[in-house]
């Protein structure tokens, strides 16, 4: 019987090396997608100040005069983000919709269907945000990296463990996920809708690479009515056409980092992109 972290290295092909720096060895996923999706994203990694411009620009000569093996541009601009200010910059995206002493979750998930792994943490204390970092630069641009929309218990802070309904203390946002898949006739790529909330001041909003992601604060909801607050955010989410985002321990796309579409996604189109805020 293999382990758990071996199964992860067979299907997701991560080759970690034990008390190694941060960034891994790495094998491409089988049927990566175009290696020029991978320069798309590494033009974005430059924008908005995530990757250095010299080692992108040798990286994309590398590319233009073949000296990258195919396959193999996703490696390379995974350990570009790793290795600068992506995981930084995630983190302090997010703090924006947490208070101070939240426990917030990340999870990994590995586009193949290999499995998901999660840290809890707290951003105000050194340590346990040092830990984060240290989970997005070995995930970022190899597993698809999410955050838990609402905060966890206490007890969870430093644990591996994903949250379950009964691990949420609180519910101050409501998000709504657009999905470029999902948009109507009427409204093509959901430019009128987006107008829309944009105008109703969202705290934060980010293109996730294949659809848009609104965050707005709502009136605190307490540990003894979370239950009760799923049911009409669904049913407004419904309405609006957006997925459903309101069970407790929902995840949603961490910024600054890759969307890697699953094999039944890059079928419908989705291809790979980084995930950004729409106004920094």
């Amino acid at each position: 019987m293999i382990s758990e972290s071996q199964a992860h290295d067979n299907v997701c092909a991560h080759k970690f090396r034990p008390n190694s720096s941060p960034t891994p060895d790495f094998e491409p996923e089988p049927h990566a997608p175009s290696d020029h999706y991978w320069l798309d994203v590494l033009e974005s990694a430059v924008e908005h100040g995530l990757a250095d411009p010299d080692d992108a620009s040798a990286l994309q000569v590398q590319m233009a005069v073949d000296l990258v093996p195919l396959g193999e541009m996703q490696e390379k601009v995974a350990a570009l983000l790793a290795s600068g200010a992506a995981p930084g910059a995630a983190l302090d995206c997010i703090a924006r919709v947490f208070n101070g002493g939240d426990v917030i979750e990340l999870r990994a998930v590995c586009p193949n269907g290999g499995g998901a792994w999660s840290l809890c943490g707290r951003l105000s204390l050194p340590e346990e945000r040092e830990r984060m970092l240290g989970f997005i630069r070995k995930h970022v641009g190899r597993d698809n990296l999410y955050f838990g929309i609402n905060p966890r218990k206490p007890e969870m802070a430093g644990t591996a463990r994903s949250g379950r309904a009964n691990d949420i203390v609180a519910r101050r946002m409501a998000v709504l996920d657009l999905d470029l898949k999902d948009a109507p006739d009427a409204d093509p790529n959901w430019t009128r809708t987006c107008e829309a909330l944009r105008a109703l001041n969202p705290i934060l909003e980010i293109n996730s690479g294949n659809g848009f992601h609104f965050w707005f604060l709502i009136e605190g909801v307490d540990s003894a009515n979370l239950p009760a607050s799923v049911g009409p955010l669904a049913e407004a989410m419904a309405r609006l056409g957006a997925d459903n985002m309101s069970d407790l321990p929902r995840i949603a796309r961490l910024p600054y980092t890759v969307n890697l579409p699953t094999k039944t996604k890059r079928q419908r189109g989705a291809v790979v992109r980084l995930a950004v805020p729409v106004q920094e």
